[in-house]
């Protein structure tokens, strides 16, 4: 009996390894489209991310907010520093999804000229965060910003960031009250303030500075809108907070309040602010020198 061969098929695959592997190495970063692209780049630049490093601190018991002193965010914007094309398509983005840091005092008394000198209109304008750390010299430069931050109308910040110098000098934050909460009032471009202690040395206390200060934002804006013959009500106002554990007292921007409350409506829309303000002053600690209690210091 004779067996036939069959004849052999042949069949060219598409699919191979090789074909596929010269097909990925087609594909580049730059070749994606840009919305995708710009979704990676989101992930790269986390804004949470950079603010938690460069204020979270899980070894520092009294302040663990504290500034973090190997934070930089020229460590964040690495990514840039690939290529010209990585840097056009993403340096606005980074830039606004960075927490920058101003260190240097001398900086921080003129950051308004320091940023026109060295940045772009774009890239003023893409900034979201910004700390800088301050003394008495810069709380009274604050009276000079008027109704921005920095004095500068283009910056459109979410959060900005006050730490206080750590020295061996006392922080007298009480004499910047009346000139801050004035300039609150009309205050725009920043969605977020927070003071930050940074283990400074704080009279009176941190909590205790914090409650008088929101005492004199209240009684401030009852006196311009009744103690005066035309009602001045504030432009901005502001939601705030205190947490003790990391030392940090927080403004957050709210729509301001009607012009047109009247007294009893008033003190009932503010009757929870009141509330807050007594139990925190309740539970604030306490100058522990008897000498500053007797009015000696």
């Amino acid at each position: 009996m004779t067996t036939t061969a069959k004849p052999t098929t042949h069949y060219l695959r598409k699919d191979s390894g090789i074909e596929l592997d010269d097909r990925y190495e087609k594909t580049s970063f730059l070749s994606l489209p840009a919305e995708i692209r710009t979704q990676i780049w989101k992930l790269v630049f986390d804004p949470e991310q950079s603010y938690q490093d460069a204020f979270s601190c899980s070894k520092c018991v009294d302040s663990p907010s504290a500034l973090q002193e190997d934070y930089w965010a020229s460590i964040y914007l690495q990514p840039l520093l690939t290529c010209r094309q990585f840097y056009q398509d993403a340096h606005l983005l980074a830039f606004s999804r960075t927490t920058f840091v101003i260190r240097n005092p001398y900086t921080v008394l003129d950051i308004s000229g320091r940023m026109n000198s060295t940045l772009r209109p774009a890239q003023i304008s893409s900034l979201r965060s910004v700390a800088i750390i301050s003394e008495a010299r810069h709380f009274r430069q604050m009276h000079h910003w008027k109704n921005h931050a920095f004095g500068i109308p283009a910056l459109r910040l979410d959060d900005m960031t006050i730490i206080l110098h750590r020295s061996s000098y006392w922080h007298y934050l009480f004499d910047f009250n009346v000139m801050m909460t004035q300039m609150l009032r009309d205050f725009s471009g920043v969605k977020k303030i927070c003071f930050v202690r940074n283990h400074a040395r704080v009279k009176p206390h941190f909590h205790t500075w914090f409650n008088r200060f929101v005492g004199a934002m209240m009684r401030l804006d009852r006196v311009e809108r009744f103690g005066r013959r035309d009602c001045k009500a504030e432009k901005t106002w502001w939601e705030w907070s205190f947490d003790g554990t990391k030392q940090a007292a927080t403004l957050v921007k709210v729509p301001s309040k009607d012009a047109g409350l009247d007294v009893e409506a008033y003190d009932e829309h503010m009757a929870p602010m009141m509330e807050w303000l007594k139990r925190s002053m309740e539970v604030e600690e306490y100058d522990p020198d008897p000498m500053s209690r007797l009015g000696f210091v």
